[in-house]
């Protein structure tokens, strides 16, 4: 009785995945911005301690955070009036995430030759500047009739951090190259949130 009740209830008032969606994502940068942020101050830290207890949860709770949300775009499409355009921004802001995180658990896997891959003096400001830039990007989606907000200038953050090396340019080639595709994943993931917020307005 109480299993009939219960669909009847839901047959009546769907809780439907659309109005779930924006939270989800918001939730997978919540848990993408912690891992980062675990990763980077590994990299800040003056001894060479790698791969700490914090690092490996937060990896862990970003792949769950990623099986949920692409669930949810699942469910999603078998909802009726989702258009294809809709679940194709989706899924593109899927591709920059996963982008995003990809060069996350590279920089991670270069804590392992720190000796060889060292963080520039500049590290830290674009380090700080890409928390911001995923927090902001995770407040839009869980608000996204809020005014268009104030980002930071990723590439010029990034070109600041070319400039700040010390020494041999080789000892720096692994955060030149994943830090560059943090920027250009985020700049690409902002581009779609506007996209997704503009198909929500209409």
């Amino acid at each position: 009785v109480g299993g009939v009740l219960a669909l009847s209830i839901y047959s009546a008032w769907p809780t439907w995945e659309r109005t779930q969606i924006g939270e989800n994502l918001a939730r997978m940068l919540d848990a993408y911005r912690e891992y980062f942020r675990a990763v980077f101050e590994e990299y800040l830290q003056q001894d060479e301690t790698s791969s700490s207890s914090r690092t490996a949860k937060s990896r862990m709770a970003a792949r769950l955070a990623r099986t949920n949300v692409q669930a949810s775009v699942d469910r999603l499409g078998a909802e009726p009036g989702v258009t294809p355009q809709f679940l194709d921004t989706l899924n593109a802001l899927l591709a920059s995430a996963h982008r995003f995180i990809h060069a996350v658990m590279s920089l991670e896997a270069g804590l392992l030759q720190r000796h060889v891959n060292q963080a520039q003096h500049g590290f830290r400001d674009f380090a700080n500047n890409v928390d911001l830039t995923v927090y902001l990007l995770a407040s839009t989606l869980r608000n996204p009739n809020r005014p268009s907000l104030s980002y930071p200038d990723l590439r010029g953050y990034h070109n600041a951090l070319l400039q700040s090396e010390e020494g041999t340019p080789e000892r720096y080639t692994l955060l030149n190259i994943e830090t560059d595709r943090i920027t250009n994943s985020l700049n690409t993931f902002r581009e779609h949130v506007e996209s997704w917020v503009s198909l929500l307005k209409r």
